[in-house]
């Protein structure tokens, strides 16, 4: 019997690259890094960057995420019972509401340079987005591709009209001398924060768990970084050349809005109409991302076994949903500082128990539920508690907690994760059997 060669399934090395890098290049990365060029300078391709080498990260756990084909949650439940699972489970949800929160201000800030008040244009884009969350808009997803392929477009050639490489070799020789004037401890929280994120985030297992093979999931996420931290200075890039060009202003815009002012601008001079047409992409990009966002946020809820049967329904999951997103969007934080905070609740909570279940396969040492539950717990709710200071120390004169105002991200995940270690520590040495010497 002749020997028949089945063709491989799942996807290549290449589809790997696209999925992973897709996952983070969006509005939040695109508009979120503009914002943070605008304030700081070449420096704010920090978060973008940081991207890059989360996706380099993912490679060391590629091959134990391929061969495992469960998330996170699956492990630490079928491992450490049902509130473990929940609780992970629940935390993936959070980040994800802090993601969409983001969209939707870089989607009302996109809204605002048509001439929208920004308040209202927030709530409009909030509106869209439940109002569409239940739909199924998979048919139409190659629309947002091409929107987003797009809108990169319009980056690029408002690059080259800007100066083109020049600009972008200059951006990248300014970016340590920038890095160098903005807080350390700043900088260190969004870089382990999101690096983090990108290593223990479900959406990137899920791109993984697809490969053919386990050699495609690491070569895949190792090219997905390498591409992608070029790729981080682009909008940095633009930032830096149109104001080298006066076309925005330092100290005369709010920075979230910096992206679309220089396309529409650039837009209007090449053409009549243009600045309209790729604002208007932009801003369906945005709320595209934000409802894709909404519907696994949907489906989380609808999943939740706390969750009242009637709350399940996608309509009101998806209002509830958009809602807690849009007062997230009104609490002063930058769309960069949006995602990380809660990127870090999400790391605070997850991070240490499953480096304690990765310990437990390799060594003898044996953890127990209620240890895992008790680190989760104390690492995310520490990590919420720094974030309400830090809003507090924002939108108020309390001295106490101005050392917050501007690096709450940062301390977030610090004392999320110091908490959720030491808690583990304690927990589990406080469990082990206590040794007595008998007397001979």
């Amino acid at each position: 019997m002749d020997d028949i060669t089945q063709p491989q399934k799942g996807a290549s090395t290449w589809e790997i690259v696209i999925g992973l890098i897709s996952l983070h290049y969006g509005m939040g990365f695109i508009l979120g890094t503009g914002e943070q060029t605008y304030l700081h300078g070449a420096s704010g391709a920090v978060y973008a960057l940081a991207a890059g080498l989360g996706l380099l990260g993912i490679s060391v756990l590629a091959g134990f995420y391929w061969r495992t084909q469960q998330p996170i949650w699956d492990l630490l439940g079928n491992k450490y019972g049902q509130p473990a699972r929940h609780l992970s489970n629940f935390l993936s949800w959070i980040w994800m509401v802090g993601v969409m929160a983001g969209q939707m201000l870089g989607a009302g800030y996109a809204l605002s340079v048509l001439g929208v008040p920004v308040n209202l244009a927030v709530i409009c884009v909030a509106i869209a987005i439940a109002f569409l969350g239940p739909i199924p808009l998979e048919r139409v997803a190659w629309l947002f591709a091409i929107l987003l392929g797009l809108s990169t477009l319009a980056l690029l050639f408002s690059l080259t009209q800007l100066g083109g490489l020049s600009v972008y070799f200059f951006t990248i020789r300014e970016f340590f001398p920038d890095l160098l004037k903005v807080s350390p401890i700043s900088i260190l929280g969004v870089v382990v924060t999101t690096a983090l994120l990108t290593m223990i985030g479900m959406d990137f297992h899920q791109v993984l768990i697809t490969a053919r093979d386990e050699k495609s999931a690491v070569r895949g996420s190792w090219i997905a970084g390498l591409m992608l931290l070029p790729i981080a200075f682009i909008p940095t890039s633009v930032v830096v050349g149109a104001l080298q060009s006066n076309i925005i202003t330092s100290g005369a815009i709010n920075g979230k809005d910096a992206i679309p002012l220089i396309i529409a601008a650039i837009g209007d001079h090449s053409f009549r109409g243009g600045g309209l047409i790729l604002v208007a992409a932009l801003l369906i990009v945005a709320i595209g991302s934000g409802t894709g966002l909404n519907r696994a946020l949907i489906r989380s809820f609808q999943a939740a076994p706390f969750m009242p049967h009637s709350m399940q329904k996608s309509a009101i999951a998806s209002w509830i949903n958009a809602g807690l997103a849009l007062c997230l969007a009104f609490t002063g934080l930058t769309i960069v500082g949006l995602m990380v905070s809660f990127y870090a609740i999400y790391v605070s909570g997850v991070f240490i128990p499953f480096m304690a279940y990765l310990l437990e396969r390799k060594s003898k040492i044996m953890f127990t539920p209620k240890t895992i539950q008790t680190s989760a717990w104390m690492g995310c709710l520490t990590a919420i508690l720094v974030l309400i200071l830090g809003i507090i120390g924002r939108n108020s004169n309390i001295g106490a907690l101005s050392w917050l105002a501007n690096t709450s991200e940062a301390w977030m995940i610090f004392f999320g994760m110091i908490a959720s270690g030491i808690s583990l520590g304690i927990v589990h040495f406080q469990g082990q059997p206590k040794t007595t010497i008998s007397k001979s």
